[in-house]
């Protein structure tokens, strides 16, 4: 039976992936008037964080509490994905935005969510079931 803090953890990080997967829609980018979401924006992050945000959401539905691969839970790849998917946005949003570009409020909502996940994805994989061999 998973704790309390586990259970949040999953229910923090399914929000930020349902976060993550919305503010994709929103514009990022703002260019002599036109705006561009984080579809348009990108050319290979919008489908890192699509993905992202899929498995974020799919750590916080109750059958998905096996192994994804062996050593991995789907909570460790939604804090391992959303860690990733934080630093990469950190490095667009601040260090190699499009030149001549303005930031528009979607890229810092996306990384408010890549930061969710990866906070709800840790504090999932933490709360997890003790192994048989730290019991012994």
């Amino acid at each position: 039976m998973l704790d309390i803090r586990a259970r949040q953890g999953r229910l923090i990080a399914g929000v930020g992936g349902l976060m993550l997967f919305g503010f994709l829609f929103l514009p990022w980018f703002g260019e002599a008037g036109l705006n561009s979401t984080g579809w348009e924006g990108q050319s290979t992050t919008d489908i890192y964080l699509l993905i992202t945000a899929m498995v974020a959401v799919a750590a916080a539905l109750p059958a998905t509490r096996a192994m994804l691969l062996p050593g991995v839970t789907m909570s460790g790849a939604a804090a391992l994905l959303g860690g990733v998917g934080t630093v990469l946005l950190i490095w667009l949003s601040f260090i190699d935005f499009p030149s001549g570009a303005d930031r528009k409020v979607g890229v810092y909502l996306a990384l408010l969510a890549a930061i969710v996940i990866t906070i709800g994805g840790f504090m999932s994989a933490q709360g997890g079931p003790v192994s048989a061999r730290a019991r012994t």
